[in-house]
Parts: C-alpha cells; structure tokens; sequence
C-alpha cells in the first residue's frame, strides 16, 4: 500500500481515486486501528472500492484483507503412536525401529522431539475434563518428573497410567483430576515420562 500511495502522489491521492476517506487509507498504510476496529485487515466496503480502481492492491499493502485462517503453530517433528502396554517398554520398542516403519502411526506435534518422545491416546475418564478420553499425549521420557507435571507411570506388569504428579511432604501421590477417583501414593511406580503437550487428530 505504501508503494502503491507513492506512484498516485500520496494516500490523499489514493482515497480520493478510490472514493473513500483519505483518514482510512492512512491507518492502512500506519497500521492503526480501523473504524471497523479490526486491526488486521480491511473494512469490505473501502476493499471493494479500492480493488475496482487499483487491482492488486492488497499486494503492495502493509495490512491483508482480513481472514479466518491463521498461520499454525509450528511443527517440530512427528513422533510414533504407542499403545499403553508399549508405553511401558518404550525403550525396546523405539529401538526395534518401531518409529516410522510400516504401519506405525505418527502424529505430528508443535514440542520439541527427541530420540524416545512418543505419542499416547488417553483412555479413560479419570483425567477429565482437561483431558478427555482418544485425546493424542506428547511423551517425553527424557524429562525429569516435577511436582505438578502431568505423567505416564507404569507398574510392575508394564501397564501405564496417566495422572499428574503431586508431592506432600517427601511422599509422592498420583492425583486424577476427575474428583470421583482416588488419589494414590507412587509407591514402587516407575514414572515413564512427562507429558509436554497434547494433539488432535480428527481422522
């Protein structure tokens, strides 16, 4: 826009061959506010004028036409989908080159990804309602557990859980968020890995 206002002699010059208020052209050109109170893109009707006199425009302008779609976060790296029971040998099964092979599931995730970060469908209702049940859990083993953290943890016959991570004193509790359950005491649990984020898949 600011290129297009220098060849026509200035954004007076714009709005007046446009038909539109000289003010709303330059707080394109500024980046203020527009009456409309949308700030990052135009109002229909001063687009409509401005592309019937100088097609193109948007192109040279320092604000877009306004849209409902926006840039996504920004993709790490995709990681392998486990199942509960090989959450609790990740290592063995990670190793094997399970990651990427044929059939294997992966799902792309916006948190860093390192060589055992895996993915884990939550199963249940016990987490709930911040994470319901077929919700997709970023894993990363690597990470050391914090009070408060969200974990997978498994027992002595390799079958995981989820919950978050609680300290009392010097004993630790596994907590679930959905109050119909108990919270119970880490025991002799071995804590898998700490959950850095979570992704959705529709199909």
């Amino acid at each position: 826009m600011k290129e297009l206002c220098r060849v026509q002699g200035g954004y007076k010059a714009v709005a007046d061959k446009a038909g539109v208020d000289d003010q709303s052209i330059y707080q394109i050109i500024s980046g203020v506010k527009l009456p409309s109170g949308n700030p990052k893109g135009v109002g229909p009707k001063i687009q409509t004028a401005l592309s019937r006199y100088f097609p193109g425009w948007e192109a040279l302008g320092r604000l877009q036409v306004a849209s409902n779609v926006t840039p996504g976060p920004e993709i790490r790296g995709s990681v392998p989908l486990l199942s509960s029971v090989q959450a609790g040998a990740f290592k063995e099964i990670l190793d094997s080159n399970y990651s990427g092979g044929d059939g294997v599931v992966m799902i792309p995730t916006t948190v860093p990804v390192n060589q055992y970060t895996f993915a884990l469908r939550v199963q249940g209702d016990s987490m709930e309602p911040k994470f319901t049940e077929g919700m997709l859990l970023i894993v990363e083993p690597e990470l050391d557990a914090q009070h408060g953290d969200y974990v997978i943890v498994k027992n002595g016959s390799n079958e995981t859980t989820f919950k978050q991570l609680v300290k009392d004193g010097s004993d630790w509790f596994l907590k679930p968020l959905n109050p119909r359950y108990p919270i119970k005491p880490l025991g002799a649990d071995t804590i898998v890995g700490v959950v850095r984020g979570v992704s959705e898949m529709f199909r």
